[in-house]
């Protein structure tokens, strides 16, 4: 018959070894997921601090070009001769008069020699966000990466789960039954043959 009892112990533990399996790979792909979760919410506001403060920074430099109005800048009140800077745009210690306060009649039309120093406040913002934007990439890419290795810990988990596991599960109870049938074979001989041998014995007596 070619099956015995130690072909069935094998196979239960190899199906044993698949079920751990699954189980710490599914323990490291929610860890994954969580961390990636985590990643995604620290990108979004990244993000969003970034694109806020380049919008900021493009409406200084809309200004700076006289293609904006004074009422279409952070600070600037409607109808009012003066512009307020919010700190976070400056970057650095107001230079205008007033604390932060420039006057619009004060600004200078721009050329090589007289340039508003709003537009030197762009520059410098955009040199500060440079950073920032290296930091974002970098998370993008841990990210990507993150989500790649995710896909690859999924295909693990359904290669165990589709496969392996119900594959050695049918090995396990095909080996079951058939050594259930060869022990009941084998009774069945026993108790054939004991009956022979009892018929014999009484016929000779």
């Amino acid at each position: 018959m070619g099956i015995n009892r130690s072909e069935l112990l094998t196979a239960r533990r190899q199906l044993e070894y698949y079920r751990r399996a699954y189980e710490v790979v599914k323990r490291i792909r929610d860890a994954l997921l969580s961390e990636i979760m985590t990643s995604i919410r620290e990108l979004e506001e990244k993000r969003s601090i970034i694109e806020h403060k380049l919008r900021d920074l493009y409406q200084l430099y809309l200004l700076a070009y006289g293609e904006s109005s004074p009422g279409e800048i952070v600070g600037a009140q409607p109808g009012s001769s003066f512009i307020v800077l919010r700190e976070h745009i400056r970057y650095g210690v107001p230079r205008y008069k007033g604390e932060g306060v420039c006057r619009i009649s004060d600004v200078p039309s721009y050329s090589l020699t007289a340039t508003w120093p709003v537009l030197d406040d762009v520059v410098e913002g955009l040199c500060r966000l440079h950073n920032a934007l290296v930091e974002l990439a970098s998370v993008e890419q841990t990210l990507l990466r993150d989500i790649e290795l995710l896909a690859f810990y999924q295909r693990i988990l359904n290669i165990l789960e589709h496969i392996h596991i119900p594959r050695m599960m049918r090995r396990v109870k095909y080996l079951e039954e058939m050594l259930d049938d060869y022990e009941r074979y084998e009774v069945t001989i026993k108790l054939v043959l004991k009956d022979i041998l009892g018929a014999r014995s009484n016929e000779r007596v």
